[in-house]
């Protein structure tokens, strides 16, 4: 017997998505969601994944194995009130705003990076893990 596979097309009205569970080149279920509904169950998803082993490796993927790379998103910066570090909250069109709280310790570190890639005319500084 077939795995199951998940199908996930656009429809042409581009305000729905059909999803469908695939068994060999039957399908056994089937739904059709807008963008709302996609983002409620994509915000689930991920918080079951949080929850999973193995977990999400802890360090990044190479070049190629993350979701996407984008450009000219906007980013929000702002003074986290409760750990005393920055929030960070980026957009990106097919997850939507994601926030990251940075401590002021990798605060540091981002700002001391950041004014090396400033002050360098050749190539950008080694890549810096905050955390």
């Amino acid at each position: 017997m077939s795995k199951p596979t998940l199908n996930a097309k656009l429809r042409p009205n581009k305000e729905t998505m059909e999803i469908n569970i695939m068994v060999g080149s039957i399908r056994a279920a089937g739904v059709i969601v807008s963008a709302e509904h996609l983002d409620k169950i994509m915000r689930g998803l991920a918080q079951i994944r949080s929850k999973m082993k193995p977990s999400v490796p802890t360090h990044p993927p190479t070049s190629g194995n993350q979701i996407s790379n984008v450009l000219d998103q906007p980013i929000l910066v702002n003074a986290d009130q409760k750990t005393g570090g920055i929030a960070l909250t980026a957009r990106h069109p097919g997850v939507g705003w994601v926030a990251f709280h940075v401590l002021p310790s990798d605060c540091r570190s981002f700002l001391s990076f950041l004014q090396r890639w400033a002050a360098s005319d050749d190539e950008p500084p080694i890549p810096v893990l905050l955390h």
